[in-house]
């Protein structure tokens, strides 16, 4: 199967905008939290406030909350992102480009991603805008995005030039 890198791209954009997170696996959550309890920039924050705890709890699960000192996040919701990487490299997203999976830990998550992602690929035609109001995106989302392909397109006019919507690729390589 071909495949537009483009089209890829956006299928996982949208899809990454409609569930807002790409959530690790139980077990990727625990890897990485451990990594960082055991590391010297962990810190443990202060219990919340009476008026804060309940949304904090909302938030987090929990108002045992900490962080790292190195990039100052809450580490209960920076560990859970498919996506995240530690600031000093001691956990991150890596990718094997032929098997097409993450490192150690995500490998399942991420298949089921990219199942979901190809699923809206392979179900939507080419044309991107009518592709995003069919997404239920918040207002904010569609003009961003709207207006980023119009840019490119005036690039693309402007220059001459091609895009990735005139490149494809096996789908190992993407």
């Amino acid at each position: 199967m071909e495949i537009d890198t483009t089209k890829l791209t956006f299928a996982a954009i949208l899809y990454y905008l409609k569930h807002q997170e790409l959530a690790c696996s139980e077990d990727e959550v625990k890897r990485r939290f451990e990594i960082c309890r055991l590391c010297e920039r962990f810190q443990s924050l202060p219990e919340p406030s009476e008026e804060e705890r309940e949304q904090v709890l909302k938030d987090y699960g929990t108002t045992k909350l900490h962080s790292c000192l190195e990039c100052g996040c809450i580490l209960e919701k920076k560990t859970t992102d498919l996506f995240q990487a530690c600031p000093l490299l001691k956990w991150f997203p890596t990718i094997d480009h032929n098997a097409f999976i993450w490192g150690p830990g995500d490998g399942d998550q991420w298949k089921k991603y990219h199942d979901e992602i190809m699923k809206e690929y392979e179900k939507h035609g080419s044309n991107y805008i009518n592709w995003m109001y069919e997404s239920n995106l918040n207002p904010e989302d569609l003009e961003i995005i709207e207006r980023v392909i119009m840019e490119e397109n005036q690039r693309e006019m402007n220059d001459g030039s091609t895009t990735n919507d005139n490149r494809t690729s096996e789908q190992g390589d993407v």
